[in-house]
């Protein structure tokens, strides 16, 4: 059996990598967030511009 101290070291270790991890996954979706709203500026610049937005290309056609 694992003694008191090397459990309570490796539940540290776990609570501690799972923190990282949903801090990770916080930072991760912040940035696909402003990416999105990025993405949907450039359309409505493009659209009110009187031009297309291409969907595949992710570009403002001409």
């Amino acid at each position: 059996m694992l003694s008191l101290n090397v459990r309570a070291v490796l539940v540290s270790v776990a609570g501690a990598a799972g923190g990282a991890a949903a801090i990770g996954m916080l930072v991760y979706a912040v940035c696909l967030g402003n990416a999105y709203m990025l993405e949907q500026v450039a359309i409505d610049k493009c659209i009110d511009s009187g031009r297309a937005w291409n969907h595949e290309k992710r570009t403002c056609d001409v």
